[in-house]
């Protein structure tokens, strides 16, 4: 967990700490950053990512580029909190930091998840995996989906791993979902993409009267609401730390 970041001469800010303690002295779980545009929201959430050793879910550049107009160098410096008590990370444009990451994911504001459509059975075969990125995140949910869709299918009673695991993920999609439409019987599910099986699959979200719309037909607020849910699954989701920029 972040305990403290202190930004020095990046991007927009020139000198600016954060404390993330919470009133009984212990980190944060959800901390909000408010302010107008231009403030320096998305400057401070860059700089918890390169702090946490993930410089590569930022978008911009770090180098001479990224100093604030008048400063010769920046330095970030965070304190998070760790099994054995704090540890201190600095980062500059003209350092490495030591070896040091914390697993976080990044919903930018310039996001745009690519849409597939239909996708076929992955599981067993190797090669061609997309890259875990934020323009991949609909494309790997709905990928581990289907192969866990696949695999409840096609399990017996003697299958090494618990043929469930769909419905306990696709469940947890579906409550995160209810959460910003608690008033509708709105769910998700996979199912066959047309009638013959090279179709495909993909992932539906069943409305009323037997309807079924695909998710990439959605409206983009609706495909970030299930970004956001389905990159909670199990081996698509070890993280520790999520920056949100709106």
């Amino acid at each position: 967990m972040l305990q403290e970041i202190h930004i020095e001469g990046f991007r927009g800010i020139k000198d600016l700490r954060l404390s993330f303690l919470g009133a009984d002295g212990k980190p944060s779980k959800l901390v909000v950053l408010g302010g107008p545009n231009g403030s320096g929201k998305t400057a401070v959430l860059e700089a918890v990512l390169l702090a946490a050793g993930n410089r590569d879910l930022a978008r911009g550049q770090f180098g001479k580029g990224a100093i604030h107009a008048g400063c010769n160098d920046y330095k970030i410096t965070a304190i998070f909190a760790g099994k054995t008590g704090p540890y201190t990370v600095e980062y500059s444009a003209a350092t490495s930091p030591k070896p040091f990451k914390v697993d976080c994911d990044y919903f930018s504001s310039w996001r745009a998840p690519k849409l597939v459509g239909a996708l076929g059975i992955t599981a067993g075969k190797k090669g061609n995996r997309p890259l875990r990125n934020e323009e991949n995140r609909i494309w790997n949910i709905k990928q581990y989906l289907i192969n866990a869709r696949a695999y409840q299918t096609m399990s017996t009673p003697d299958s090494p791993i618990d043929g469930s695991q769909y419905s306990e993920v696709i469940n947890r999609v579906n409550d995160v979902w209810k959460m910003f439409y608690p008033s509708s019987n709105q769910s998700f599910s996979v199912d066959p993409a047309g009638q013959d099986p090279s179709d495909g699959f993909d992932v539906f979200l069943n409305l009323s009267d037997n309807i079924k719309v695909p998710l990439d037909a959605l409206s983009s607020g609706q495909v970030e609401i299930f970004a956001l849910a389905g990159s909670m699954l199990p081996d698509t989701y070890p993280v520790s730390l999520i920056c949100i920029d709106e």
